[in-house]
């Protein structure tokens, strides 16, 4: 006789250059993909009012932050124009315990300190590119946000973090967003099918 034991929880890793749409991706995800949850990361800055506590970030102060961060409540952190983020340890952990699927906006740096926390075949990194980066100048120009000296400062940032693409388990081309979303919905179907995600138990 075979029985299939519950398998412990994905974390999907999503990593994209600024200006990608990595945020809207997420969203679109996260109403799309069943049994998928967001991973709710701290934030020093202060709440937008469209914004929930809880919700779209967990707002601390910066000694709060700091505080966390030295008693090792946080996987990993970053320092995003001048506001501290991380992601709780307690609640990634929990979640793959569980056999929770969880969704993580990272960088590089954010993914490996995941993948040195957790068996590294649950921790799934998700490369967002654009088709060009004179696609993605120009979709920085179009949301008219940034000055031109931040736009300069974000497409060399997107150069840079480019190169680390090779460090992921899948690379996927925003060119479309319908086609973008529908080609990640298969990345986590897929991940979710894998056998190491079914240990089996044998009996006779």
């Amino acid at each position: 006789m075979i029985e299939l034991t519950k398998g412990k929880g994905i974390v999907f890793v999503l990593s994209a250059p600024s200006g990608t749409g990595k945020t809207t991706i997420a969203t679109a995800l996260l109403q799309k993909v069943p049994e998928l949850h967001r991973s709710v990361s701290l934030n020093t800055r202060p709440k937008r009012p469209s914004e929930i506590d809880g919700i779209d970030y967990i707002f601390v102060s910066q000694d709060e932050f700091v505080r966390q961060k030295e008693e090792g409540l946080l996987l990993e952190t970053t320092e995003i124009y001048g506001s501290l983020r991380g992601t709780p340890r307690d609640q990634i952990l929990s979640n793959h315990e569980s056999g929770i699927d969880t969704l993580c906006v990272l960088d590089w740096v954010g993914l490996d300190l995941l993948r040195a926390a957790l068996p590294i075949s649950f921790v799934v990194g998700v490369f967002l590119l654009p088709p060009s980066l004179q696609a993605l100048e120009q979709r920085l120009r179009q949301r008219n946000q940034d000055s031109p000296e931040e736009i300069r400062r974000r497409l060399e940032a997107a150069e840079s973090d480019a190169r680390h693409v090779v460090s992921y388990d899948y690379v996927v081309i925003n060119d479309d967003f319908a086609t973008c979303v529908d080609a990640l919905t298969m990345i986590i179907t897929a991940e979710r099918h894998k056998t190491v995600r079914f240990p089996i138990k044998y009996a006779l």
